[in-house]
């Protein structure tokens, strides 16, 4: 099932041209694609990349139908251990 679902995202992004929404899991290197995702952010404002952290908002939808002007949406984190309250925006 994650194989298939690996081709149908892949092959949605060749077909339809850059997701909105990035499906983590599917990549087999996900740290690679974050790389380039802070590649680009740093091109974009003529930043250094060393300069440079992640900050994550935990979005209330999982679709989006246009990507955001900096950064990446991305979709497919699971938690272990824990669980996310909506209401509270919290573990």
């Amino acid at each position: 099932e994650d194989l298939g679902q690996r081709v149908a995202f892949l092959a949605d992004w060749r077909d339809h041209g850059t997701p909105a929404v990035f499906w983590l899991p599917g990549f087999f290197f996900p740290q690679s694609f974050l790389t380039g995702v802070l590649q680009n952010y740093a091109r974009q404002y003529r930043i250094e990349i060393d300069a440079l952290k992640w900050d994550e908002t935990v979005m209330a939808s999982n679709r989006y139908e246009e990507a955001p002007e900096s950064g990446c949406y991305i979709t497919g984190l699971y938690l272990e251990g824990a669980a996310w309250n909506p209401s509270t925006k919290a573990l």
